[in-house]
């Protein structure tokens, strides 16, 4: 991951839609990759209210990203916490498919797939589904 998006990421998990300046800047002075762009594309949508745009940039971004596993499961966290904003239960597989593959995510992305999860869970699953722990 380029240090310029490292930084920028941290900004966002920090401060949400308040690091949209950030955001905009990347977006227009960063050299980054289109995977990259598409990924905060679907963010920038995402906090204007444009959920199902941003749900097909993701799908985008999804189908670009190929060798890195931090982009990867950062776009398929988002997607979820997407489908948990427009009360889709589509996200039902892609929870267990993050459950399941929990330890081999990246130690960056753990973190906000693990806030993402417990959201999920607590919004559709809670009765006829194993809890999800964060512990080991």
């Amino acid at each position: 991951m380029p240090k310029e998006i490292s930084y920028i990421n941290k900004i966002i998990s920090t401060y949400g839609s308040y690091a949209k300046p950030f955001l905009n800047w990347i977006l227009e002075t960063g050299k980054i990759s289109s995977t990259w762009k598409a990924y905060f594309w679907a963010l920038k949508l995402y906090w204007k209210g444009e959920y199902l745009l941003a749900l097909s940039k993701l799908e985008k971004a999804l189908n670009k990203c190929n060798n890195s596993k931090t982009l990867y499961y950062l776009v398929l966290t988002q997607k979820l916490a997407f489908l948990l904003r427009v009360n889709s239960k589509e996200g039902v597989e892609l929870f267990h498919k993050l459950k399941r593959e929990f330890p081999y995510i990246p130690s960056y992305v753990r973190n906000i797939t693990s806030s993402t999860l417990i959201n999920y869970y607590n919004s559709f699953l809670s009765s006829n589904s194993s809890k999800f722990r964060i512990w080991t």
